[in-house]
């Protein structure tokens, strides 16, 4: 009984070890000891859809069934268990615990735990889940490069900035330097409390808002913007968040100017002649 008990303690330790090792990789990693579950880091558990007090109640065949998709991972394993080299790599499915599959490529390894027979198992997930993962570094890159300015704020009395693009920065500096001990907000954008709570109010009851904006700075010029918002609300449909375009429209309007200028002009030509 003694001896069973110094095993026990023995592998609780050195499951710990892997486990600091294994922690921050950005793949799944598995550890499989006498068949069952005994460790996964965070991406794992994501992958597999449960808990870590859930996943040391299953069995290697929980996650990974005996499909006819995962034929080749259960031969690669059984080689590996045998004592042979481990292969670069191969395909299977993981059976996530709400009942839906991913494919993956996974890796796998033996290893040996004070006289306990294991495997280090890395996971990595292809197929939809890679694309979305890469769907969403495009979309990042793009919100990033776009020339216009991106920004999202809390729809609230001043509509604190969360988050903003690149293109937004300069305009939101202007802003800055004008409240320098306050925190960036749409708020601070607006001539007065009035106009701001007018335009809250309105995207508050139509789901959006537009309005052209004028900024003063130190050039001669001042600025004439563009603040286009949509709210986004949550689950329970509370009113969280307003995410927003801003756009330095100031050679635009000007242009517009020039043309109704020219407009009137040929109307009063024509009407002169007649």
């Amino acid at each position: 009984e003694r001896s069973r008990i110094e095993a026990e303690e023995g592998l609780r330790a050195s499951t710990t070890r892997y486990r600091s090792l294994v922690e921050a990789h950005t793949e799944g990693t598995l550890l499989v000891q006498d068949g069952r579950l005994s460790y996964a880091n965070p991406m794992m558990l994501e992958i597999a859809g449960c808990g870590q007090e859930e996943l040391r109640l299953l069995d290697l065949e929980d996650v990974l069934p005996r499909v006819p998709e995962n034929e080749d991972a259960w031969a690669e394993i059984r080689r590996v268990r045998e004592g042979e080299a481990a292969q670069r790599g191969f395909e299977g499915v993981i059976r996530r615990r709400s009942g839906g599959e991913v494919e993956c490529v996974i890796a796998a390894s033996r290893m040996t735990v004070d006289g306990t027979e294991g495997l280090i198992l890395l996971v990595t997930p292809v197929g939809e889940r890679a694309a979305q993962s890469a769907e969403v570094t495009d979309i990042a890159e793009m919100v990033e490069s776009v020339p216009v300015g991106l920004l999202r704020a809390r729809a609230t009395s001043q509509g604190t900035l969360v988050r903003h693009n690149q293109a937004a920065g300069p305009l939101l500096e202007i802003v800055r330097k004008g409240t320098p001990d306050q925190p960036l907000s749409l708020r601070g954008f607006f001539a007065n409390a009035d106009a701001w709570e007018d335009f809250l109010g309105e995207a508050r009851t139509e789901g959006a808002a537009e309005r052209r904006l004028r900024l003063s700075t130190n050039e001669p010029r001042n600025l004439t913007l563009s603040l286009r918002a949509v709210t986004v609300r949550d689950e329970s449909g509370e009113l969280r968040y307003l995410d927003c375009t801003l756009e330095d429209v100031t050679a635009h309007e000007k242009h517009e100017a020039r043309r109704e200028a020219l407009i009137d002009r040929l109307q009063a030509s024509v009407l002169f002649l007649h």
